[in-house]
Parts: structure tokens; C-alpha cells; sequence
């Protein structure tokens, strides 16, 4: 047994020292891929926190002639805390700079608290399918037969 298979590659003996490097880079790659996962949960955790809406922003445009600012109003999802509290999933931001910069503000976070949650599912599925080969590798290194529920 002087060679052993590895991926699609035979690897000699005196190769094996490099394994124990490849597999210690698998190790690192798996701490920082969990370490992003959890730097990610924090920022949505800070989102959050500094208040964040699902809702879409509505302009009433009017051709005044005098000049009068376009109107928001956010329409909030069926689903939101907004709707469950007044009922209604209208709400009238009104024509305030101000209050209009902190509605807008509010859905930019919602939009990258979705876009974070998205990017957290495919890192959290990644390390998953490389714990699982990880797993696979275990069984196949003890010589054990491998169970239909991996």
C-alpha cells in the first residue's frame, strides 16, 4: 500500500505530511467561515437595533403649481408588526425631510438585513455540506461502512 487515493489524485507516502497541512487548512477555513457566519448574525443583530421596516415606500406626486413637496407613505407588508398593531398597512411619512430620510433609512436596513440573512443561509449550508464531508472522511479513514442516513 505504498499510495492512497485522494480526491482524484494518488498521493505517495511521502506525501503525507502535506495532507496534514491540507487538512489543517480545511480546519482554519472552517473557523473562519464560522467566525463570518457570526460576525453576520451581529450585524443583523445591530440592524435591528437601530430599527428596521419590510416596507415599500409609496410617492403621492402632485403637479403643484406652488412647489409643495411629493408626499411618503410606506405600505407594510400583511405580515409586519406595523399591520398587526394599527391595522392598516399604510403609513404616512408625510413631506419632512426628515422624517422621509429616517423612513428610507429604515428600509435600506430591512433590504440589507434580507440581503445579510441570504448570504448567512449559503455560508451556514456551506459549512454544513463540508461538516458533512468532513464526516464522510472520518468513516472512510476508520474503514467503518457508511450508514444510508449521511
Amino acid at each position: 500500500m505504498g499510495n492512497i487515493r485522494f480526491g482524484y489524485t494518488y498521493v505517495s507516502k511521502s506525501n503525507a505530511p502535506s495532507l496534514r497541512v491540507r487538512l489543517s487548512c480545511v480546519c482554519d477555513a472552517l473557523d473562519v467561515l464560522q467566525e463570518e457566519i457570526e460576525a453576520l448574525d451581529i450585524e443583523i443583530k445591530n440592524l435591528r437595533k437601530q430599527g428596521i421596516t419590510q416596507a415599500s415606500p409609496y410617492w403621492m406626486r402632485k403637479d403643484d403649481p406652488q412647489g409643495k413637496p411629493d408626499q411618503l407613505e410606506l405600505t407594510h407588508p400583511i405580515d409586519s408588526a406595523y399591520f398587526q398593531e394599527n391595522g392598516t398597512r399604510r403609513e404616512y411619512i408625510g413631506v419632512k425631510p426628515d422624517k422621509i430620510a429616517a423612513a428610507l433609512a429604515s428600509i435600506e436596513r430591512g433590504q440589507r438585513v434580507e440581503r445579510i440573512k441570504d448570504l448567512m443561509t449559503r455560508k451556514q449550508s456551506l459549512l454544513r455540506n463540508i461538516e458533512r464531508q468532513i464526516g464522510l472522511l472520518e468513516i472512510m479513514a476508520r474503514g467503518e461502512q457508511r450508514s444510508l442516513d449521511l
